[in-house]
């Protein structure tokens, strides 16, 4: 067999392994691979670079139509004669160099589909320069992309996007809500784990830097001084936690249907989306005095434990009586259905109509997120992707009885809370827990697992490429179910991940999986299972799940 990683390159081979890792990217890796391959016989070491962000290719290079190219400081140092925002341009009739009609200036907006195509062809042009004078020379931008916690410390965020434009070109705001559209620039480059970054020989004077995680987005000018890597303060790179486009700040709806026994919002409160109280929970009496004031929209599901143990309660729209309303729930981008009883969300999914909008919702672009006993959300609405246990053994997936009262809530009937060792399975998110120095081998005990899950299942989506696609979800932590044994207490099935996975007898335990252009994500246990100052590790994982969960569809399998 040819030893391939020798031929492409081990920086290469390494990429591309690291990229098949991720199941929902292995179509697209593996063009990238066959492209590279198919190179060979051409002289692949001759071919310039495939790429869709600056940070794909060399650190001497710049991503242009999707091919890498030799930076540059004037004309003459290109072939094409043609230095653009320090990179060549390709030679003249290479690539596909799209006009806007409006003033026939190239267009730097790539589609969804652009980027996530190995096709160079289908890539737009590169940026207009700008159109005033600006001084000579180059200079680097550097920072870490964090959110700002109440106490003043900061939280990295993985993997962030980052990119700049000239003052002329100052990016268009996001559409906010369930949607389909949305893409980079082709400037734009990934951070690290830890959220830092480096943006390297942009052209000296003004633009405009973006930082970006999902649909968090900062846009500010800074200044950029020639021959000097500037670090950019961290109220510049920090993401917004208020909507306000003017100021260039920008973050998605979210509204939380609030339930009495998974308190998300207090892992909101901590970000300052929502106020927190002296002791480090979601201050709902502040929420009530201006709702509109602050991140998230909290409707009543159940009434928050916090409130009802103390014969108080918040006043709120109904979460039920959105999910009736099709119109309104697409102009969420998230929609949280933390753990809570299951009586109200049994009845309301009899209704072909609240799962109907449900399905449309996710279609659409929407992001629904649900733990623990609010799994009626995702069985009664997608009951292939995911096989629900009662702790048994018993069957408590719909199985074909979608919509039939009788047969919802088996798998939360007689369950006991048990704590269970979960490891990660994303190389990403494992190493961002090991830069948050939580864990280095993405093991995290989780509490407050109240349903076990036996595995997933295979459904065909339609379509891509006018191809029906089969979609398995993403299983991003697993570990042992709880069990009731013969003869001690109720509890997970074996005390460590290790000793599970050497049995055969680890289970899925947070899940996400695309449908069209949105995303389903499920966790078997608790968001928030106590209060305390600091975000705890399960806290973190589904934090970072639901960052992730933001991020653009690049290739939807969508009718």
């Amino acid at each position: 067999m040819p030893d391939w990683q020798g031929v492409v390159g081990s920086e290469t081979w390494d990429r591309a392994n690291a990229c098949a890792t991720q199941g929902r990217w292995r179509i697209v890796c593996g063009m990238r691979i066959l492209l590279c391959l198919l190179f060979l016989a051409v002289g692949c070491d001759d071919s310039p670079s495939q790429c869709t962000f600056n940070s794909d290719c060399a650190a001497s290079e710049q991503c242009v139509n999707r091919t890498c190219l030799p930076q540059c400081r004037e004309d003459r140092d290109c072939p094409s004669g043609a230095c653009v925002g320090g990179s060549c341009l390709l030679p003249e009739g290479e690539g596909d160099a799209t006009a806007d009609a409006a003033d026939g200036t190239p267009d730097a907006r790539v589609s969804d589909s652009a980027l996530a195509d190995a096709q160079p062809s289908d890539m737009a042009a590169d940026m207009a320069v700008d159109a005033a004078p600006r001084p000579e020379g180059q200079g680097d931008l550097a920072g870490q992309v964090h959110f700002r916690l109440y106490d003043d410390s900061i939280l990295p965020v993985a993997r962030p996007i980052v990119y700049w434009t000239f003052p002329n070109e100052r990016p268009e705001l996001l559409n906010r809500g369930a949607r389909c559209d949305c893409g980079y620039p082709v400037t734009a480059a990934r951070g690290d784990a830890d959220g830092r970054f480096m943006l390297r020989n942009i052209p000296a004077g003004p633009v405009w830097l973006v930082v970006q995680k999902g649909a968090f987005r900062r846009i500010v000018e800074v200044d950029v001084v020639p021959n000097v890597q500037t670090a950019l303060p961290e109220a510049v790179t920090a993401l917004p936690v208020r909507h306000d486009p003017e100021m260039g700040l920008e973050i998605p709806r979210m509204v939380i249907g609030t339930g009495r026994f998974d308190p998300i919002e207090d892992v909101f409160a901590k970000l300052r989306l929502g106020p927190i109280s002296p002791t480090f929970q979601f201050d709902y009496a502040r929420y009530a005095q201006d709702p509109t004031a602050w991140g998230v929209e909290l409707m009543v599901y159940q009434q928050p434990r916090e409130l009802e143990d103390n014969g108080e309660a918040l006043v709120a729209p109904s979460f039920l009586a959105l999910l009736q309303d099709a119109d309104r729930m697409v102009e969420y981008d998230f929609l949280f259905g933390p753990c809570a009883g299951t009586n109200d969300y049994a009845t309301a999914l009899t209704s072909p109509v609240v799962r109907a909008n449900l399905s449309q919702y996710v279609n659409n672009g929407g992001k629904l997120y649900s733990t623990d006993y609010s799994y009626l959300l995702v069985e009664q609405v997608f009951p292939e992707y995911v096989d629900f246990a009662a702790p048994d053994g018993a069957d408590g997936n719909a199985d074909g009885r979608v919509g039939d009262l009788d047969h919802m809530q088996t798998a939360s009937e007689g369950t006991l809370r048990y704590a269970s060792q979960n490891k990660a399975s994303p190389l990403d998110l494992r190493a961002w827990l090991n830069a948050l120095m939580i864990t280095a081998q993405g093991i995290v005990e989780t509490e407050g697992n109240w349903v076990n899950v036996n595995g997933v299942g295979t459904v065909e989506q339609c379509c891509r490429d006018g191809q029906r696609v089969p979609v398995t979800p993403e299983v991003v932590m697993s570990g042992p179910n709880g069990v009731d044994p013969a003869f001690g207490d109720f509890g997970p099935s074996h005390d460590s991940w290790g000793e599970a996975e050497a049995a055969g007898a680890n289970h899925p335990h947070t899940l996400r999986f695309p449908y069209g252009c949105g995303e389903v994500m499920y966790s078997t246990y608790h968001t928030v299972e106590d209060a305390r100052a600091i975000l705890s590790p399960q806290e973190l994982v589904l934090l970072y799940l639901i960052l992730e969960i933001g991020e653009c569809n690049l290739d939807p399998i969508k009718e």
